[in-house]
């Protein structure tokens, strides 16, 4: 082999190298990417699952204020010597219980975000899936 031969072959194993440091480094960048991606979507779940909950909750306190109150107007009745005739004057009897101020608002406005969360958890999912094609097309 003369000199020009390896310096050729010497060249090629250079560029090969250069190469494969190029590619593992774009592969990091693409796994740190699908990471973040992880965290964040991770993240988006947990807010929705923590509405979700804190709308249980404002509905079961609304429940327990009604059921107490209708226990109240029971015992009430019971005591002044009435009688109970109809399940609408029983324990549940309370018309807090169905009925709070601006809690149909507040169903509605919360049921709307709610599904603007889903909307946007699938955009974002959706956009990352395409970020990736893209990025991964690129090279």
């Amino acid at each position: 082999m003369n000199n020009k031969e390896r310096l050729f072959w010497l060249s090629g194993i250079i560029l090969l190298a250069f190469f494969g440091v190029y590619k593992m480094e774009h592969i990091d960048r693409l796994e740190s990417l699908d990471k973040n991606n992880a965290l964040v979507h991770r993240i988006q779940v947990d807010q929705i699952n923590d509405l979700i909950r804190k709308l249980q909750e404002v509905d079961s306190k609304e429940y327990h204020r009604g059921f107490k109150a209708g226990e109240s107007h029971a015992l009430i009745a019971s005591l002044s010597g009435k009688n109970l005739y109809d399940y609408a004057d029983g324990y549940h009897a309370a018309l807090t219980q169905f009925t709070l101020d601006n809690k149909e608002n507040m169903t509605n406005e919360t049921y709307t975000l709610f599904l603007e969360l889903l909307q946007m958890l699938e955009t974002s999912e959706g956009n990352y899936q395409e970020l990736i094609n893209t990025i991964g097309d690129e090279k």
